[in-house]
């Protein structure tokens, strides 16, 4: 019986291409990641239902995605997203959660940690100082989507288009396969603590 409800999120759609760099769309890099996901889920046999939130190229607004995740009971939502910035030389992948929220903080973090050294931001001062600028010109993005929905949401910002090393990294079938298993860590954290909060209450 599975007790687990993952919603699956890829970014924008359809008309809404998100942030683009010549003919690559971000659009399309997060549907690719989420089918992926999926795919992997199902093919380790994990204990959860997976939803998503568009398996094509569609348009899809954010309330729509929010009325869907509850509509199937989510415990998690995970949106897939790629990042841009003016500074081409800003890079790596980025993990959002409410603030304060402690059991959003103890998944993104499982998530950050697993993610695959290729896409971890550069730790020289000058680009961590624009990696700062970059979260604080992204967060009232970020919030909107993340208010959309009831249910806990992370979203991962899995690189920058805009960096030249990321799109490479992003484009590299191993470092998805990385990247996906960073995604699993993560769900399977949440699933570890709804499964036991469930198991407690049935006792």
């Amino acid at each position: 019986m599975k007790l687990f409800n993952l919603v699956i999120d890829p970014g924008h759609g359809g008309t809404d291409t998100g942030a683009t760099t010549g003919d690559l769309h971000e659009k399309d890099i997060n549907l690719d990641l989420g089918l992926k996901l999926r795919h992997m889920v199902e093919k380790f046999g994990l204990p959860w239902d997976v939803y998503m939130t568009r398996v094509d190229d569609m348009t899809i607004t954010q309330s729509k995605r929010g009325a869907y995740s509850k509509s199937v009971n989510a415990d998690l939502v995970l949106s897939i997203h790629v990042n841009s910035f003016t500074d081409p030389d800003t890079n790596g992948a980025m993990v959002f959660h409410w603030p304060d929220n402690e059991f959003g903080k103890e998944v993104a973090d499982s998530i950050s940690l697993a993610i695959p050294k290729t896409l971890r931001r550069m730790s020289n001062q000058g680009r961590v100082e624009r990696s700062r600028e970059a979260t604080k010109e992204l967060w009232p993005r970020v919030r909107y989507v993340l208010s959309k929905h009831q249910a806990a949401t992370i979203l991962v910002e899995t690189g920058f288009i805009t960096s030249s090393w990321d799109r490479s990294a992003l484009l590299n079938k191993a470092v998805q396969t990385q990247l996906i298993c960073a995604m699993l860590i993560g769900v399977g954290r949440t699933w570890e603590i709804v499964d036991t909060a469930k198991r407690r209450i049935e006792q």
